[in-house]
């Protein structure tokens, strides 16, 4: 079960992805290679505030060491995505972007301070589906 990377995946164009990440798909990759490509480019969330506020260092640190030891092969077992996801932070951060993400009923918004072109990537989940 792959719906939260697919559902990532569905918002980003191909040409993006290959700037952003630094890599070279043909096609869109599949979730793992996404994945992969995304703990490569990993970094702190400097820019990223979640729901306007600033993200602690511990908090920065934290999640980024998630993400760095994130299990690429577990991804069919599904992504248990969090108030607070450190994926989503770091998309916003990697791909300036804002992130929209109602989470079963609650907005959350991820900000990316150096968006100057508006660019928002909208998402909706509750307990069990991501899209």
């Amino acid at each position: 079960m792959t719906c939260f990377w697919t559902g990532i995946l569905s918002r980003l164009s191909l040409d993006y992805i290959n700037k952003t990440l630094k890599v070279r798909f043909d096609s869109k990759p599949n979730p793992k290679e996404f994945i992969v490509s995304l703990i490569n480019n990993a970094k702190l969330t400097t820019d990223v505030k979640w729901n306007d506020e600033q993200l602690t260092s511990k908090m920065m640190d934290e999640n980024l060491e998630w993400v760095n030891s994130y299990k690429v092969d577990g991804i069919y077992q599904g992504h248990d995505c969090s108030i607070c996801d450190p994926f989503l932070l770091l998309i916003c951060q990697l791909f300036v972007v804002d992130i929209h993400h109602n989470y079963d009923g609650k907005f959350i918004i991820y900000t990316n301070s150096k968006n100057t072109n508006g660019l928002i990537l909208s998402f909706m989940s509750d307990k069990g589906h991501f899209w």
